[in-house]
């Protein structure tokens, strides 16, 4: 009985603190749009916008299932207790994410001319150039 009451105080714990921080989570998001608004005119703030939803479509090239794989495959390393291949195919999965990131980081840093003439929005080059070290960050939040 004391076992189960345990359990239950943890779980009960766990899902107020998760559902506290994303209502927290929400609401400076929220926030943060207001702030934003107030400063920008509805054209500047749709074009900002529009250029963040770069950043998520084309982080697909940095593989981002991969991470579940090389995970299972590590765990499996761990659990026949051979560390050293672990370790290797952590390095490589990380070598790997990296070399992508870069690869990545540099198209959209020197192309963010063009892409922003593909979107429309010859002022968004800036803004695409700023959000390129996103993908240098990424590789460091994956393998984490």
């Amino acid at each position: 009985m004391k076992t189960e009451a345990t359990v239950r105080s943890v779980v009960g714990r766990g899902t107020t603190w998760l559902a506290g921080t994303t209502l927290v989570m929400k609401g400076l998001s929220f926030l943060s749009v207001l702030l934003i608004l107030n400063h920008l005119t509805i054209h500047e703030y749709g074009s900002t916008e529009l250029v963040l939803t770069a950043v998520p479509l084309l982080s697909l090239f940095l593989l981002p299932g991969l991470n579940t794989t090389v995970s299972a495959d590590m765990g499996r390393q761990k659990g026949a207790g051979d560390l050293a291949r672990m370790k290797g195919l952590f390095l490589s999965f990380f070598r790997l994410q990296v070399l992508f990131a870069i690869t990545l980081w540099a198209v959209v840093f020197f192309g963010a001319h063009f892409l922003a003439v593909e979107y429309g929005k010859e002022e968004a080059a800036l803004l695409f150039r700023i959000l390129s070290f996103a993908f240098l960050l990424s590789p460091i939040r994956t393998c984490m």
